[in-house]
């Protein structure tokens, strides 16, 4: 962005890329194929960047069977360093924590897999 003294600053991606272990990932690549395996799975894909050592997260509610499906179909379609190591489940159907806009609140999802908020 310029500012208005007309200096150049670089304010980061815009896009939902992220390194993990050295390796571009991009977070809703991850979130499309956990879909995939899973029609009609409310799921949010994010960067736990508190987390020792930053970590994917994702936050979702389903059935075991249905998380197991997910992460298999990952698995087979991703790099290691694209597979989530941090799962938080929600109990209410087809809910995760929405803005006002309606759109996830990705960084409450990102606060709370750092073990921010309970």
């Amino acid at each position: 962005a310029c500012g208005a003294d007309g200096l150049l600053r670089y304010c980061g991606r815009a896009d939902q890329v992220v390194k993990i272990r050295g390796q571009r990932v991009d977070l809703l690549e991850v979130e499309h194929h956990m879909r995939e395996a899973c029609p009609g799975l409310a799921c949010a894909v994010v960067l736990a960047k508190a987390a020792n050592p930053p970590s994917i997260c994702a936050c979702l509610n389903c059935a075991d069977e249905g998380l197991r499906r997910s992460l298999r179909r990952l698995g087979e379609r991703m790099p290691p360093a694209a597979l989530p190591r941090i799962i938080l489940r929600f109990p209410e159907a087809g809910r995760l924590p929405l803005l006002p806009s309606g759109k996830v609140d990705r960084n409450l999802l990102a606060s709370m897999a750092a073990g921010d908020e309970a």
